[in-house]
Formats: C-alpha cells, structure tokens, sequence
C-alpha cells in the first residue's frame, strides 16, 4: 500500500488533453425538423450506397417521424424509396385498374393526375406501343419535370407498370416484373 500523500499520487494518474487541431467533425447529411401544425419531430438521414455503373447511386434516406407507427427499421422509422402507390388519405383503393379509379401517389410526395391531350378537350394523353396503352401522368404540382407513364397491358390489362423518365434522361421502372410488385 502506498502512504504517500495525495499531492504526490497526483503524477500516477494519465493527464487529461484537448485533442490536436486539424481534424474536423463532418455530419452524414441528416436533417431534423419539426412539423409546426403536428408537432411532430421528423428527421432524414442519407444511406450511403457505392456508386454503380456510370457513378448511378439511387437516392435512399432512412427517415424518422414521431407520428409513424411501427416497421422494420423500428418505431417511426422508414426507408425512403422510390415508387408509385395508391393513395389512402380518402379512403380504401378500389384497385379497379381499367378505370382511373384510384389516385397514385410518386414517392409519396405528389398525387399524378392524367396529362391532357393537346386538343381543348378534357381527355388524358394515351399512345400505343406494341401490345401496350400507355397513359401519360404528371404530378398535380410540379417539380420532378419527369414523364411519367403507366404502361398497360391490351391483352392482360392486370400487367400493368410504370416508368418514369427524368429531365436528366434516366429512366425508372416501377413493378415491371413479378418480383417488384
């Protein structure tokens, strides 16, 4: 046992220093905001992906809203992806895909509404391409300047799939195959 007193037990323990100059603390890109009419605290944080062919990296954000339920990334959290839904604010879809009985919704954010045609009539925009009807949409407010089509099957009318394609000429593909329904 060491008798010595506590001014010299001092020089046994490590000293404490500031850290060195130089480095700098970077944030990942998260975002956090509160929604002033719910109260509700939102927050986005950016996945980071490796870039793919021609530097192409989807956008992907984990985000986080006090007012979601729970899901596979925990209570309140969800990954952002892109696609195209069908809206539930008024209501059950009726899922009645002949009809333009629903309103779809582009990641989310903006109800597609039918892209007139350029004749003074109200009628939406079709073409015809092969064994497809493609009906041309466009958000009610825009932003994306993306076209946006849904492709319909004449045959099969239940084949039914989106694409989108960007001012940037990238094109999207929402639920062409089984596997991405």
């Amino acid at each position: 046992m060491n008798n010595a007193p506590i001014k010299d037990q001092k020089s046994l323990l490590p000293a404490l220093e500031l850290p060195k100059g130089g480095g700098a603390i970077n944030s990942i890109g998260e975002k956090f905001s509160v929604n002033t009419l719910t109260g509700t605290g939102t927050a986005s944080i950016p996945v980071p992906l490796s870039p793919g062919r021609n530097n192409f990296s989807p956008a992907l954000q984990l985000q986080y809203d006090s007012g979601n339920g729970n899901s596979p990334f925990g209570l309140g959290w969800n990954l952002t992806v892109p696609s195209i839904s069908r809206k539930t604010a008024r209501g059950l879809p009726q899922y009645q895909d002949t009809e333009d009985a629903d309103t779809f919704v582009l990641s989310g954010a903006e109800d597609l509404v039918p892209f007139l045609d350029d004749s003074s009539h109200w009628e939406p925009k079709t073409d015809q391409n092969g064994p497809y009807i493609v009906h041309h949409y466009r958000p009610r407010t825009e932003g994306s300047f993306s076209k946006i089509e849904k492709w319909v099957h004449r045959e099969n009318p239940a084949e039914v799939f989106w694409k989108t394609t960007s001012p940037e000429n990238i094109s999207s593909y929402y639920g062409k195959t089984e596997a991405s329904r």
